[in-house]
């Protein structure tokens, strides 16, 4: 059994603090602001010892760094393909795909994590901004180019 140590107890609570899946360096960053004495790699190798304890979740998305979540229920993740922001979702009945997969391949499911990219409300609203400058600057210059 590994011991519940201060430092230990200060990354955790940065890590839920931050509460927005940052990576290790996120982490460190939010503890040295208030501990500027525990050193970079203890962060990084208590979030790791953590993460092989099941105390918190591992995250690795393609073409992204390694984020931390310490909400361990199962859930699933989306990521934005803008912004890289992740944000935590529920399937509501993924058993039946489970089924699905294990009749057709003849392997018995043990696990299955779902990640989804799409386009957060943020970028989407920054998006329809853009797009809409961009609709009003083509009709001011229709109008121009009119007179």
């Amino acid at each position: 059994m590994k011991r519940n140590t201060l430092q230990k107890n200060i990354v955790i609570s940065a890590l839920k603090q931050l509460g927005n899946h940052p990576t290790a360096s996120m982490v460190y960053q939010e503890v040295h602001l208030e501990y500027p004495r525990i050193s970079r790699s203890t962060v990084f190798r208590i979030l790791s010892s953590l993460s092989e304890e099941e105390v918190v979740l591992r995250l690795l998305f393609p073409d992204s760094q390694v984020r931390y979540d310490h909400q361990t229920h199962p859930h699933d993740h989306i990521r934005c393909r803008e912004c890289g922001c992740i944000g935590d979702i529920s399937l509501a009945s993924p058993q039946k795909l489970l089924e699905m997969v294990s009749d057709t391949s003849g392997f018995r499911v043990e696990e299955c994590e779902f990640f989804f990219t799409g386009l957060c409300p943020d970028c989407q609203a920054k998006q329809l901004q853009e797009a809409m400058s961009e609709d009003a600057l083509a009709i001011k210059k229709e109008r121009n180019e009119a007179e």
